[in-house]
Order: C-alpha cells, then structure tokens, then sequence
C-alpha cells in the first residue's frame, strides 16, 4: 500500500505560463474574446428575457409607467354617438423594464458605444464601460448600468452582470480546450 502520491504539475506549470504571457492574437487571446462575446450574448438574451417581465427584477414603478405612457388623451369611440366608449391613450399597455431608450440592451454588443471588452493580464474585463453618455442625462451608460445592477435609494435592484449559465461555461470550456489543443497541451476531460 502506498503511503503517498506524486502528481507531475510540470504540464499545467507549463500551461499556466503560456496563458500569462499569452499573445492577445494567438489562441490565448482568441479563446478570451471568445468568452467575452459568450458572456456578452449570454448577457443580452438574459437582458431581454428580464426586461419583459421574464425574470427577477422587479416591476416598473406605476409613476415610471405613466411618465412613458404620455399625457392622458381622451378619444372617443364610434361615430360620436351618445354614450361611446372613451379610452386613455397607453392604457393597458405593457412595458419592458429598462429598455426606454435601448441604450442599455445595446452597449451589450461589442464595439458599441458603452460597451467593454478588454484583455487584461491573464483574463477578459466584459460589461459597461468607457465614457459614452447615456441620452437622457450627463452619467455614462456604465454609470447608468452600475446603478441599475446595484440599486440604490429608490432604484431597485436589477443586476444585468451576473454569472454565466451552465450552457455558456460549456461553450467556455470547449474554448478552452480548442486553445490549449493549438498550444499542445491536452484538456481533454477538463471540467
């Protein structure tokens, strides 16, 4: 019986060390923007999903509801007859949460303004960022975003960045192989 084990780290040392110095346009830096555009996409379905009521995040305020609806027009129905029905204009109507202007939904997408993907040392920054303003006001689109994903005072919480689904970790994975694979190291097996 043996009373200890020895594991060769030599090829994960060896690993480890091509993804530290790794070229931003070798299979490294490809595998990372690849994640970059996972989490992206991941982060946009999700968006979209949430901001019609799909979700966690918590309804629009009714004031919110009514300053998007407008002001309050009577319009008669029929031909005028005595007792037609009235209607107020947007009544009814269902709003998605946070999609406004659209400005937040699209900084999701890479090269957009508001958007970040960024390879830093040993890894990929993705979200909001840079200094494009948001439409309705003097704050960023990442400021706007950061308060929205936090919360604070009267803003609900509605966290747009959040950890990747089961299925984009996968599609991660299966990068992660790819790249060590156009390195020579095997990750076959990795979970």
């Amino acid at each position: 019986m043996a009373d200890s084990v020895k594991l060769n780290i030599g090829p994960l040392e060896a690993y480890a060390k091509a993804i530290h110095y790794a070229s931003p346009s070798g299979p490294i830096g490809g595998m990372l923007r690849k994640w970059g555009a996972r989490y992206l996409a991941f982060t946009r379905r999700r968006f979209v999903a949430q901001s019609g009521g799909g979700g966690d995040w918590p309804d629009l305020a009714p004031a919110t509801k009514l300053h998007r609806r407008g002001p309050k027009r009577r319009v008669k129905r029929g031909h005028g007859a005595k007792g037609a029905k009235t209607t107020t204009r947007g009544s009814g109507q269902k709003f998605a949460i946070l999609r406004d202007t659209g400005t937040l939904l699209a900084a999701l997408e890479i090269g957009a303004p508001g958007n970040k993907l960024d390879l830093v040392d040993q890894g990929v920054e993705v979200g909001f960022g840079g200094p494009s303003s948001h439409p309705k006001g003097k704050a960023t689109i990442a400021d706007i975003a950061r308060f929205h994903n936090s919360g604070a005072g009267s803003l609900p919480k509605r966290q747009i960045l959040v950890l990747p689904d089961e299925t984009t970790v996968q599609g991660m994975q299966a990068d992660a192989c790819k790249a060590a694979n156009e390195l020579g190291f095997s990750l076959s097996g990795v979970k």
